[in-house]
């Protein structure tokens, strides 16, 4: 009986909210003062990738926000500020304009296992003599998840050394059967990127080395690779003559 194994790759999309973003040209940038309300901000965290929570305070927050860091930015992509959530001013005087908040993680994306990255965004405008609420922000997943399955043909198969290594660009990590924590990939900066998987180990009692390219994965939703384990005949006859 000949082994043949198949890879099912499976994106789940997650359901994203985006805040309303105002531009306004540089030139109209002027020396003339308004206030932005830093305490009005509202920071939801989609934890589950298909689920987008917005959380009424900081108080209210069902994910520990407090090192997530904030970052203020001017129209001219100029940091103005940075600080972390818990210790933000709740008022600060500015030039009118345009400016960009971001919310991200504390700690940097990096490859590995229960690692998730989340950041988000929004854009706000402050005018003159008046105080500027900022809109609330859903950060989202903002590295590459990873999930592996095998289907029940192959339980009673997989060896100890069976592994699966996803590569994106120079970013690699490896998944042993044995893993069921989520695997996290730093994310490219282009929107999609191709992917190799390798599978590799004894299965059956054989040494497999398996690889499968794909194009156009994304950051942001769960991809999940799955293993189907189905033996197809050579054609012969077991007892023939």
């Amino acid at each position: 009986m000949k082994k043949i194994f198949f890879i099912c790759f499976t994106l789940l999309a997650s359901t994203l909210l985006f805040c309303a973003c105002h531009s306004e040209s540089m030139d109209d940038i002027v020396k003339t003062k308004g206030e932005l309300n830093l305490s009005s901000l509202k920071v939801g965290v989609d934890m589950n990738v298909d689920v987008v929570y917005l959380q009424e305070s900081r108080a209210a927050s069902k994910v520990d926000l407090s090192n997530y860091i904030v970052t203020l930015y001017d129209g001219y992509s100029q940091q103005v500020g940075q600080w972390v959530y818990s210790e933000m001013p709740e008022i600060m005087s500015l030039a009118v304009g345009t400016y960009t908040v971001d919310v991200k993680s504390a700690a940097e994306p990096s490859n590995g296992f229960d690692i998730p990255y989340y950041k988000g965004t929004a854009t706000c405008e402050v005018k003159e003599n008046q105080v500027t609420d900022v809109p609330a922000i859903s950060c989202k997943l903002a590295n590459m998840l990873f999930t592996v399955e095998y289907d029940e043909s192959f339980q009673d198969k997989i060896s100890e050394d069976v592994v699966t290594t996803i590569t994106i660009g120079e970013n690699s990590l490896q998944i042993p059967a044995s893993e069921s924590r989520k695997a996290y990939l730093i994310a490219p900066d282009s929107e999609t990127a191709s992917m190799e998987v390798n599978l590799k180990g004894t299965i059956d009692g054989e040494v497999i080395d398996y690889s499968e390219h794909f194009d156009n994965v994304k950051s942001g939703v769960h991809n999940i690779i799955k293993y189907q384990f189905i033996p197809v005949s050579d054609g012969s006859v077991a007892g023939g003559a």
